[in-house]
């Protein structure tokens, strides 16, 4: 089954046709479930048969009706790309996607697409929304139509985030998502009485399976930002006005909403709970974000490869939610915790987690050297550390090549990201090692404070002595006004290190 039936039979057991499935701001146009599919019916006829086509979108109506549209297509599948990519950065990415490359129209144009897709003689596909409805223009390209030679089935193609080398391919199948949106609307319990706020970027497989196609296999409704991106300035407001009832981002972005003022009325909000992934909450954000909200705060556990989640605290059940873990397994999906020889260790050892499931992508495209080491047996080898307890409660101790190596001492980033965190006048925190002749590696670290708050390295430093051993206390701390990110909003550390320590040489 491809997707857009699988969501097409799930709203018709739950909804109805005038029921809204997609809905731009506060007071911005809406789509129906009827008015979807019969729109994404409509445009799939015009992307080519057996390619990939390329999306350049901010979070729109039209990048969910296009989605569906490309996928409904005969054997086509997507690859979203960052609207924000520069004309040399699309340049890569647009020779794996041969079919087309969709762009925004109206005031929303993308020249640097334009550009890098004329230059490549893709096929142009503008869409803009009028009256409702998503309008399309075509502007044929040299290559006329294309077809690919790639994994069967596939509905999906993400990118790695590349930290060596070109980004790897992940192939993600209409299994993978339909296993994937299964397991999240279990989780959270979702239902058509839901409404979600799509903040996160949705060429990002958080965005677009957590926000959107949950959401939609839930027979539930969907915001998108009147500003097409995150923006903490229209978030409380458009939340609150299209009575949202739960939303889902980075921990970034949650750090970002702490130190914004409620508008007025927000006491009354609808939200029933908060779910936090794709990196680190630390366990003193999460308390303060409870406080201020007065829901539950769920931290999930996700990749790429995975189709997105993997675990999540769960909200109902024999345990609660566990602060400082990413919660238990979910549905369909396996994990084991193993050691270097790929054997399972017992529970409380750390070792590296691994999972199975029908959410996971049977290997990248075009890349058999990567999939060799991607895979343990039928395991797929997440490169991150952590420890399993006997509940199953799964706490991520850190990427296992970030972990600081101290003259054999082995220091979790992670441990020392949530001491920093605690103190009350830090917002953000990052820690990562430091190459050393004596000990191979130190600990560094960078700190933002919070608003209106002065802090100094000695009083930084005294606090974290109190809370660990001293080989774990930062030699180098930084701090800094904000802190190198990723588009999608996340911090990786190897930038950050860089970017501190290069400066730090001038």
């Amino acid at each position: 089954m491809i997707l857009s039936e699988y969501l097409k039979k799930q709203w018709m057991l739950r909804g109805s046709p005038d029921s809204v499935a997609l809905k731009n701001g506060l007071n911005g146009p809406s789509v129906s479930y009827g008015a979807l599919f019969e729109q994404a019916e409509k445009l799939s006829k015009h992307f080519p048969k057996n390619s990939i086509v390329s999306s350049s979108l901010i979070n729109s109506i039209e990048n969910v009706v296009v989605f569906l549209a490309v996928t409904t297509a005969n054997n086509t599948t997507i690859a979203p790309l960052n609207p924000d990519f520069t004309e040399s950065e699309l340049d890569f990415y647009l020779q794996q996607s041969p079919g087309g490359l969709v762009v925004p129209g109206g005031s929303r144009t993308n020249v640097a697409a334009i550009r890098a897709g004329r230059k490549l003689g893709l096929t142009i596909y503008t869409v803009w929304v009028e009256n409702g409805q998503v309008r399309m223009e075509i502007e044929r390209g040299e290559k006329g139509l294309v077809t690919v030679s790639k994994p069967v089935n596939t509905a999906l193609i993400l990118y790695t985030s590349g930290t060596t080398g070109k980004p790897k391919l992940v192939p993600l199948s209409h299994s993978n998502m339909i296993a994937s949106i299964e397991n999240i609307v279990a989780t959270y319990d979702l239902s058509p009485r839901d409404c979600t706020y799509a903040i996160m970027p949705l060429f990002h497989v958080h965005g677009m399976m957590a926000s959107v196609f949950a959401t939609l296999g839930s027979g539930g409704s969907i915001v998108v930002p009147s500003t097409g991106r995150f923006s903490s300035s229209v978030f409380w407001q458009e939340l609150n006005g299209n009575k949202c009832t739960w939303v889902t981002a980075v921990p970034t972005m949650h750090q970002i909403l702490l130190q914004v003022k409620f508008p007025a009325g927000f006491e009354q909000h609808c939200l029933r709970f908060i779910r936090s992934c794709s990196s680190a909450l630390a366990p003193a954000i999460l308390e303060q974000m409870e406080k201020r909200y007065g829901v539950d705060v769920l931290e999930a556990y996700a990749m790429t490869e995975a189709c997105h989640q993997m675990t999540s605290n769960p909200m109902k059940g024999p345990y609660r939610r566990r602060p400082g873990t990413v919660g238990i397994r979910h549905g369909g999906v396996s994990m084991k915790i193993l050691d270097g020889q790929g054997k399972e260790v017992p529970r409380g050892n750390r070792g590296e987690i691994c999972v199975k499931g029908s959410n996971v992508m049977t290997g990248y495209m075009n890349n058999e050297a990567a999939n060799k080491e991607a895979f343990a047996g039928e395991f797929f080898r997440t490169g991150d550390e952590g420890v399993m307890d006997k509940d199953g409660f799964i706490t991520i101790t850190g990427r296992i090549k970030e972990l600081i190596n101290r003259g054999g001492e082995k220091i979790s980033p992670l441990e020392i990201d949530a001491v920093l965190l605690s103190h009350p006048s830090v917002s953000e925190a990052v820690c990562f090692g430091i190459p050393d002749l004596k000990y191979g590696e130190v600990v560094g670290a960078v700190v933002i404070p919070k608003k209106g708050r002065n802090i100094t390295e000695a009083e930084i430093l005294t606090f974290v002595k109190s809370k660990v051993a001293s080989f774990k206390v930062p030699v180098k701390l930084f701090i800094a006004d904000q802190l190198p990110r990723t588009a999608t909003g996340k911090i990786q550390r190897r930038l950050v290190a860089k970017h501190f320590l290069d400066r730090s040489k001038l």
